[in-house]
């Protein structure tokens, strides 16, 4: 009988130790999970940024001038993730390379109206000229407009 009972208590201990291996494991499977996502979200964060840095900074639509005046002069910001010029602003993400341009899918607005997704394009013309269009967009042309980078100051 004493043999019996430890054989069971052996095999006993033996399941608890299996069951905690297998909890063990499925934690750290859960943890791995978790960062892989986090990982995959970080990447799509920096894809955004690392495809505007190029374009990062101000750009004009008169090169003499870098400062907006309504109906003569468009100034473009572009930031990490987002750009703006007169009344409009857009949110980037996705950002898709294709030879001398980057698509990114964006949610813009322009002065009060509710932010619509679209895309915007830009694409380079020259180190220092792009072309910038918005897509899908009812408040604005889809034709590309011309910018120039602006001076340093």
């Amino acid at each position: 009988m004493i043999e019996g009972s430890l054989a069971v208590e052996s095999q006993s201990a033996s399941n608890h130790g299996i069951r905690g291996k297998q909890m063990a494991l499925s934690e750290a499977l859960r943890r791995s999970t978790s960062l892989a996502a986090g990982v995959v979200l970080l990447a799509c964060v920096q894809g955004a940024a690392s495809a505007t840095d190029e374009f990062q900074g101000k750009w004009s639509s008169n090169p003499p001038r870098c400062e907006q005046v309504n109906g003569e002069v468009d100034v473009l910001t572009i930031m990490s993730s987002e750009l703006e010029f007169y009344e409009v602003g857009c949110k980037l993400s996705k950002p898709e390379r294709r030879r001398d341009e980057v698509r990114f899918a964006a949610r813009c607005y322009k002065g009060g109206s509710p932010e619509t997704s679209g895309t915007v394009v830009i694409r380079r013309l020259s180190p220092a000229t792009i072309d910038l269009a918005l897509h899908g967009f009812f408040w604005i042309t889809e034709t590309p407009e011309k910018f120039h980078r602006c001076a340093a100051r």
